[in-house]
């Protein structure tokens, strides 16, 4: 198998984050991109030591004709629409999308770096991705997403809120 998809991290711990999911699903309705599968739905303690309530977090996959950079372009615009705000790094958040992968593809410029150069160390993160893609291979590390989870040494507590399917019947996009 290749990564043929890009794959979108969400998490949330400030407001209602579900909600906000499903706002963020309703926005990529209008943007040049298909959700094509959602992961299940987790509940994180945040990561490190940063502050904060727990974390809702899951991983999309999507089908884009966008490049990489146009793509976290976006992705910025819906955190700023769901009234992201940065004060200081790793503080809570009302929406936080990352560009984990990229169809594959790997970029390294002064903007954004693909794949996500902390997604391999994150449990909150490999979960939800293992739920679409464990057995694909990171494509700079070149061990499978399953691989990686088994390995990770985050000891982050990451519990399952619901499924993909639970949530989608839960909403209305």
């Amino acid at each position: 198998m290749s990564l043929n998809h890009s794959y979108i991290g969400f998490g949330a711990n400030l407001g209602e984050p579900e909600r906000t999911f499903a706002d963020v699903l309703r926005l990529m309705e209008d943007a040049p991109v298909t959700v094509r599968r959602i992961s299940n739905l987790y509940r994180t303690t945040p990561w490190g030591s940063a502050p904060g309530p727990d974390y809702l977090n899951a991983v999309v996959e999507l089908d884009t004709t966008l490049s990489a950079l146009k793509l976290f372009e976006l992705l910025q615009s819906i955190e700023k629409t769901c009234g992201r705000e940065r004060p200081y790094p790793n503080a809570p958040r009302v929406c936080d999308l990352d560009l984990l992968l990229h169809r594959g593809e790997i970029v390294s410029t002064e903007e954004l770096i693909v794949p996500h150069s902390r997604l391999h160390l994150r449990r909150f993160v490999l979960i939800p991705l293992c739920d679409l893609i464990a057995e694909e291979k990171h494509p700079t590390l070149n061990v499978s997403f399953q691989e990686l989870l088994a390995t990770v040494q985050d000891g982050g507590d990451v519990r399952l809120i619901c499924s993909a399917e639970e949530f989608y019947s839960g909403i209305s996009l």
